[in-house]
């Protein structure tokens, strides 16, 4: 768990897409250092999970998708509206809501609580 967050906590502020073409989706990192996950294969829930598709033609598209919020420090964060780290089954306007209130969040890294105006997060 220790790279994953490593890694997360590394990417630069903009886009990157997902590295492996049967997994695809991007990350979205902003300014005040939280990122987002977008991901759509056979292993996240939306349009395609559990399907077995795998390749690149079979999942370039989805109408759903699965997103996670991970914190400055390369955390998943857990979110109260679902009560989990993870947002699944969800539309193209339903992920710009979250990137927007995510964009807004501000973490302080002293006390590493997340000020947090939109109550987005159930842990702090």
């Amino acid at each position: 768990m220790i790279a994953a967050n490593e890694w997360r906590k590394n990417r630069k502020v903009g886009f990157e897409i997902t590295d492996r073409l049967e997994e695809p989706g991007f990350y979205m990192k902003f300014e005040n250092g939280f990122m987002v996950s977008v991901q759509w294969s056979s292993i996240n829930y939306g349009d395609h999970y559990a399907t077995g598709k795998k390749l690149p033609e079979e999942v370039s598209y989805s109408l759903e998708v699965e997103i996670a919020i991970i914190n400055p420090e390369g955390e998943l964060m857990e979110i109260n509206a679902v009560d989990d780290s993870v947002v699944a089954y969800i539309g193209a306007d339903e992920v710009a809501e979250y990137m927007h209130r995510v964009s807004n969040l501000r973490y302080h890294r002293v006390t590493g609580k997340v000020i947090d105006p939109t109550n987005l997060f159930s842990k702090q």
